[in-house]
Formats: C-alpha cells, structure tokens, sequence
C-alpha cells in the first residue's frame, strides 16, 4: 500500500468514526432537551423520521454527485452541512430552528455515507470496508458517551452537541488538508451525465432491498427487542439493557473479527455465513433461557456484523464501477428508509399481534434476505 492511499485510509477511519458519532445522541439529549422545549417524548420521533428521510434522499441522489465531483469536494461539503446541523442542535432555541438543524443534519449524513462507502468499495479490500464500518460502531459509541459526560458533568446537552459538531468540523479540516491526495475514481468521471442501464435491472432491484430489509432487522432489535424481553419475558431492565449492550457491541466488534477474513473468504461467502448465523442466533432468542437468549443476541450481532460492508462492497464487483457509484447511494438511502418506515411498522405489528410474533417476523425477514441474496448472485 502507497503512502497517500495509507494516508486516506486512516482519515477513512476517521470519516467513519465521525459518521457514527450523531447517530445514537439523541436519545441521551433528549429528555433534557424536551423539558427544554417543553415537548412531549414522542416528539424526537419527528426529528429521527426527518432525519432518516432526509439521509434516504441525499443518499439516493448521491450518485448524481458522486459521478460529477472529487470525492474530496463531497466530503468537505457534506461534513459542513452534517457539522451546520450539530452546531443548529447546539445553538437552537425553538423547535422550529430544531426542526430546520436537522435537515442539513440528514442530507449531509447521507451524501457522507454513500460517498465513503463507494470511495471504499472501489479503492479497499473486504477487510477494510468491515474494519471501517467497525470505526462507525466506535463513534456511535463515542457520541453517547461525549453526551453522557457532558450531562453527568453539568455541562447540558449543548455543550455535548457542540463538541461533537467541533469534531465534525475538526474532520472537514482534515479533508480540505488531505485534498490533493483523494484518489479520483473513473466512476466519479463527469463524461456520461445518464444512469446507467445497468441499474434499471432486475439485480439492481434486489441490491437495493436487501439494504431495506438487513437494516429493519439490525435496529428493529434494538429498538423492540428490550421491550420484548422486559414485558413478555418478564427479563429485568438491567439484565436487558445488558442484554442488548451485548448486542451492539458484538455488532460493532464483529466487523472488526470478520476483516480478518474477509479477504480470504471474499464477500459472497462472509454474507452465506453470516445469514446462516442470523437464523442460528435469532433461532436461539425464541428460547425462555437467560443463557441462550444472550448467546442468540450475541451471535445474531455477530452474524449481523457483516452483512452491510459485505453488500456494500460486492456492489461495484456486481455492477462495475459507473452503476455501482449511483447504486451504492441507492443502497444507502434503502438502508435509512428501512429504518425510517419498516422498523416502526414491526412496533405496529408486534403491538396488534403479540410480541411472541417478534422474533418470528424477523426470521421470515432473513429467511427472505436469504432467498433474495441467492436470486441476486444468479443474475451477477
């Protein structure tokens, strides 16, 4: 590996950290922030469903960009719109000024997302794209704990906010400094302003629901599945919160165990793996055992772990490179509006059917991933 592109690679890391950093904030700000406000708790739902919106359809529009300007230029724009909305969270004194940070929050985290994950899938191994998806899981760990620290030191939640956006900030520094070293790829070539008709195919379909769907089982389990364990399993919310701790640290850690053979495995294969292992372990969380459903959910974090920068880098090797820089962001807007729509509709179904039906919604769910990923290496 050359200077520069070991150079890019460790500010790579760094985008990735700092994309997960505003991701799981919210929800340690808020019930400060409402009393603030004066809203009710339901409120911040508004903001995650903007916000998600908002990140599906810079998503799907990054193509557009991706294939008419450097890598760098969409980065430093992005990591300014992404820092604008933090500092908004962090200035703001009205719901509506809340409401209008959090629209350059969303566009920016979406264009950033597609554009790292294209940048990486054509220029860096399988290993490094599930290392950098590690680094997301530090940084939606970090944001939390920046938040947690700034609200147990009597600082308040603007002054977690601010911090963060210093270090989105700090990042954009870094990218206006390391301009001339960003590789331009052939699929950021401004030469054929059309999308390709590569796209338009059955495959390309299939590409993009598999983000929808891994997506909603990813944080449909964190989201629900405490309120499953708590009120149908009767589990204590300590040993649950525990529980689903576990989780997303086997989540977030797993990708970091699954680089180190991925480039030996090769994409296909770490995702046959890894669906094997979500049946396994979701199989496992049908169990009334404390043990074995702990041994599920961290097996199914696990598995999970590496399925998204699986996908996401098999996508170029799939399509080519020019489809593969538009499909990249449809896969990324997929994966927001997975979270943003199917997600609270398995609140609504469990809620009307029962929350026994929870684990085995998401098994039909992967079982439907499973079939859908085998069609899609049939066709590519």
């Amino acid at each position: 590996m050359t200077k520069n592109k070991l150079l890019i690679l460790l500010v790579l890391y760094l985008g990735f950290v700092s994309l997960g950093l505003p991701d799981q904030v919210l929800g340690i700000a808020w019930p400060s922030m409402r009393q603030f406000f004066n809203k009710p708790l339901d409120w911040a739902g508004i903001l995650v469903f903007i916000t998600a919106i908002l990140t599906a359809v810079s998503g799907f529009s990054s193509g557009y960009f991706i294939r008419r300007y450097s890598i760098s230029a969409i980065l430093i724009t992005s990591g300014l719109l992404t820092a604008g909305g933090l500092s908004g969270y962090a200035f703001c004194q009205t719901s509506l000024f809340l409401i209008l940070a959090t629209i350059p929050l969303g566009i920016g985290a979406g264009t950033i997302d597609a554009s790292l994950n294209d940048y990486v899938a054509q220029n860096y191994s399988p290993k490094h794209m599930n290392w950098l998806h590690g680094c997301w899981g530090i940084g939606a760990t970090l944001g939390p704990a920046i938040m947690t620290f700034s609200l147990g030191h009597h600082l308040g939640w603007r002054i977690g906010y601010g911090i963060i956006a210093a270090l989105q900030l700090g990042l954009v520094i870094i990218f206006i400094a390391t301009n001339s070293y960003w590789k331009r790829n052939k699929a950021n070539q401004p030469a054929n302003n059309n999308v390709p008709q590569k796209i338009h195919k059955a495959a390309a379909y299939l590409s993009v629901s598999l983000f929808f769907i891994y997506t909603t089982c990813e944080s449909s389990i964190g989201l629900w599945f405490f309120s499953v364990l708590t009120e149908y399993r009767h589990i204590s919310i300590d040993t649950a919160g525990k529980f689903i701790v576990c989780y997303w640290a086997f989540l977030t850690f797993g990708r970091f165990g699954v680089g180190l053979f991925a480039n030996r495995l090769g994409n296909r294969k770490v995702l046959f793996y890894s669906f094997l292992g979500s049946v396994a372990g979701l199989l496992m969380l049908l169990s009334e055992e404390k043990v074995v459903i702990l041994t599920g959910l961290c097996l199914t974090g696990f598995s999970f772990s590496g399925i998204y920068p699986s996908m996401m880098h098999e996508t170029p090797k799939r399509f080519g490179s020019k489809t593969g820089a538009y499909l990249t962001g449809f896969q990324a807007g997929a994966a927001s509006l997975g979270v943003a729509l199917l997600t609270p509709l398995i609140g609504v179904f469990i809620s009307s059917a029962g929350m026994a039906f929870f684990i085995p919604a998401l098994l039909f769910l992967t079982l439907l991933m499973i079939i859908l990923n085998k069609k899609l290496n049939e066709l590519t």
